[in-house]
C-alpha cells in the first residue's frame, strides 16, 4: 500500500486504499457560506467587526481582496479577521476578478448596488459561463446600470450605481436559477434608502441558504420579516427587511458541515470506523447538515451532540431515495457514498448542480463509470446501482471542483487504484484538507 501523501506526478495524488477500521477526531475549518455571508456584514456595519476563525480559501480570500479594491479595510489577526465596516456606503468603486468564485461574485455585484462608482467584476472562465442573468436584473430593477462587457447575462460585467439615492428596494422574483441571488439582495437589504421589500414565488430554489441568510441578518441585529401569503393565486410570501444602521460586532464561524461530510462519509463506508467532527453542533443551520439524515437511512450510525457530530460505520449500507434540493452540495458526496450501498439509490431535486464549478451530475456519473460503477444521470436526478468495482489504476478527472476532489479520494479509501487528479483544487475551499485526509489513513 502506497504512503498517504505519496502521488503519481505533480498533478496527481495517489488514495491509499483502507483495510483497517479507523477511529478519529477531526477539526474542519470555519463554514465558506457562513464566512462569505460574515464578510458582507462585516463591510456594511457602522464600525470595527471581528470575526472568528473564519474560512481562508481561495473563495473567501477572493470576497475579502475585492471588498478591499473597493476600500473596505480588513486585516488578519491569527485566525480571526478585523473588518472595519463602511456604514452602508462603499468608499469607491474599482475592477474586482472573484476566480472560481460564484457565492463572492454574486455577492459582489450585490454589494456595488452600493458604491458611488462604477464596479467592474470578473472571474475565471469556468464563472464567466455560470448564470447571472437573474441577478443583473434585479440589479437593474433597483435603479442601476448593469453592462456585460463580453455576452450578456455572464461576467465580466460592470455595475453602475447611477445614482444612489434613488435605489429602489421594491422587488419581485419568480423562479429562480441560484439561491444566491435572493441571499446577495437580502445582505444588502438593510443599506437601502428605504430598506428591502422582496416578493417571492412558491418555489424558492435552495430555500435552505436564504433560511441561513436570514438567521444571520437576525443574529446581526437586522431582523428580517417574512410575511407569507395564503392566497389562492400565490402560495409565495415577502421578505421585509427595514433600513437600519447595524453596529460592528464580534462573530463566531463555525467548523463547514460541507467540509465535514467528507470524513464522515469515510467512517460510514468502512464498518467498523468512527469519526467525530468536533465544534459542529448538531442544531447547526448549515444546509449540508440534512445530508446526515441519509447517512442515518443508508445504515450509518450517526450522533449528534450540542457540539460534535459523528458517524460509525455498520456493517453494509443499503440505498435510499433521498431528495437533496436543500443540500445540493452534500449530493456529491452522498452520490459517491452510494456507489459502496448494497441496493440502488435516487438522488433527486439536483437541478442547480449542472451549474456549479462543474456539471457535478455529468462529471459523477462520469467518474463512477471509469471507476466500473453503475450510474447514470438526468437534468435534476442521479441514479446509482450496485456493481463490484474493480481495482485497476485510474486517474479520476476532477473538473477543477473541489468537491470532485474531495469526495472521489473518500471513495478512494475503499476501492483501491484511485488517484485524483488536480489535488490543489481543494484550496477553493479546504486548502487543508489532504493534512486531515491522511489522519484517515
Amino acid at each position: 500500500m502506497s504512503s498517504p501523501g505519496k502521488k503519481l506526478d505533480c498533478d496527481s495524488r495517489r488514495i491509499p486504499e483502507q483495510h483497517q477500521p479507523f477511529d478519529v477526531a477531526i477539526g474542519v475549518p470555519g463554514s465558506k457560506s457562513l464566512t462569505n455571508r460574515a464578510f458582507m456584514l462585516a463591510a456594511l456595519a457602522d464600525g470595527q467587526s471581528t470575526l472568528r476563525r473564519p474560512l481562508r480559501s481561495d473563495d473567501t480570500d477572493g470576497l475579502l481582496n475585492a471588498m478591499r479594491a473597493l476600500g473596505i479595510e480588513s486585516r488578519y489577526d491569527g485566525q480571526d479577521v478585523v473588518v472595519q465596516g463602511c456604514g452602508g456606503r462603499l468608499p469607491q468603486g474599482g475592477r474586482v476578478n472573484l476566480g472560481h468564485g460564484g457565492t463572492p461574485s454574486r455577492f459582489m455585484m450585490a454589494l456595488s448596488v452600493l458604491s458611488p462608482e462604477p464596479v467592474h467584476i470578473d472571474g475565471s472562465a469556468r464563472m464567466r459561463e455560470r448564470p447571472i442573468a437573474q441577478l443583473a436584473q434585479l440589479i437593474e430593477r433597483m435603479g442601476c446600470g448593469v453592462h456585460f462587457e463580453s455576452e450578456a447575462g455572464h461576467l465580466p460585467l460592470v455595475v453602475d450605481p447611477v445614482a444612489r439615492a434613488r435605489i429602489n428596494g421594491r422587488l419581485s422574483v419568480g423562479q429562480i436559477d441560484s439561491s444566491q441571488f435572493i441571499s446577495a439582495i437580502l445582505l444588502i437589504g438593510a443599506c437601502l434608502p428605504e430598506g428591502l421589500v422582496l416578493r417571492y414565488g412558491n418555489d424558492l430554489t435552495s430555500r435552505t441558504y436564504i433560511d441561513m441568510t436570514i438567521e444571520m441578518l437576525k443574529s446581526w441585529g437586522q431582523m428580517p420579516v417574512a410575511i407569507h401569503q395564503r392566497d389562492a393565486e400565490s402560495m409565495g410570501g415577502i421578505f421585509f427587511v427595514p433600513r437600519k444602521n447595524v453596529a460592528g460586532r464580534k462573530y463566531d464561524i463555525e467548523p463547514d458541515a460541507s467540509s465535514a461530510l467528507y470524513f464522515l462519509a469515510a467512517a460510514a463506508m468502512s464498518p467498523g470506523s468512527h469519526c467525530r467532527i468536533e465544534g459542529l453542533g448538531g442544531q447547526s443551520l448549515q444546509p449540508d447538515m440534512h445530508i446526515l439524515d441519509a447517512f442515518s437511512s443508508m445504515g450509518a450510525i450517526v450522533e449528534r451532540t450540542s457540539d460534535s457530530i459523528s458517524v460509525r460505520g455498520t456493517a453494509a449500507l443499503k440505498g435510499i431515495d433521498f431528495d437533496a434540493a436543500n443540500c445540493p452540495d452534500g449530493a456529491v458526496m452522498l452520490a459517491v457514498l452510494a456507489s459502496m450501498a448494497e441496493t440502488p439509490t435516487r438522488i433527486t431535486g439536483l437541478q442547480t448542480l449542472k451549474i456549479k464549478e462543474s456539471d457535478r451530475i455529468t462529471a459523477i456519473v462520469n467518474e463512477l463509470q471509469r471507476l466500473g460503477g453503475d450510474a447514470s444521470g438526468s437534468m435534476d436526478a442521479i441514479e446509482i446501482r450496485p456493481q463490484r468495482m474493480p481495482d485497476t489504476p485510474v486517474l479520476v478527472e476532477t473538473y477543477d471542483d473541489h468537491r470532485m476532489a474531495m469526495a472521489f479520494a473518500v471513495l478512494g479509501l475503499r476501492r483501491g487504484g484511485v488517484s485524483i487528479k488536480d489535488p490543489a483544487c481543494v484550496s477553493k475551499s479546504f486548502p487543508e484538507f489532504w493534512t486531515a485526509f491522511d489522519k484517515l489513513a
